[in-house]
């Protein structure tokens, strides 16, 4: 909270700067408004980054989490290409894939944050939002299969069907706060299923 309101206070003074060398006044009502929009966009982005960070967080738990799950695909997956032990180069070149991927994946939500506020193309927001959670919780297992950010992208647009489904069932639970921690390791088997 602390550095979301640090960061709000800062870009409002940004903005009164350069309001104030444009010769413009902003007062009244109209600061109101630019407070309260600062105000709200410093939340949402706050958000963002608490949820993806908590993802970026989460990759090992998830990647041992999808390893685990893994036996259970039918027919069953192709093994991993190389040593999944922690010290390995593989597995720390697998984390920084994940990142990657993750990066990809706040990419599209912001995508489809800014798409939500558009007219007629807000209606694509949930679409994109939900390839986007596909697009994230497939990629744990291609990643133990060195299968990068194009991959993963290629996998959801030749099985567009079944990721929109799986990213709209999704959708609903992970825009509760709290609730989507809890959803976070069904999202990962779910996932994990689905690349089988």
């Amino acid at each position: 909270y602390f550095l979301i309101q640090q960061a709000s206070t800062l870009a409002l003074a940004a903005l009164g700067w350069a309001a104030t060398s444009l010769g413009v006044t902003v007062g009244g009502f109209l600061a109101q408004l630019l407070q309260w929009t600062v105000t709200a966009l410093s939340w949402v982005v706050g958000a963002l980054l608490l949820v993806w960070g908590a993802a970026f967080l989460a990759i090992p738990f998830a990647d041992w989490l999808s390893e685990l799950t893994e036996p259970l695909v039918e027919p069953a997956l192709a093994p991993s290409s190389s040593d999944l032990s922690w010290f390995s180069r593989a597995q720390w070149r697998r984390i920084r894939m994940d990142a990657a991927k993750t990066l990809v994946s706040l990419a599209i939500s912001v995508l489809g944050l800014v798409l939500s506020s558009l007219p007629l193309l807000g209606l694509l927001s949930p679409v994109v939002l939900a390839l986007g959670i596909s697009y994230q919780f497939i990629g744990y297992p291609q990643t133990r299969r060195d299968e990068g950010v194009v991959a993963s992208l290629q996998f959801v647009l030749r099985h567009l069907p079944l990721c929109l489904g799986f990213g709209l069932v999704l959708l609903p639970g992970f825009a509760i706060p709290f609730f989507s921690a809890f959803l976070f390791p069904i999202a990962v088997i779910g996932g994990t299923l689905l690349y089988g």
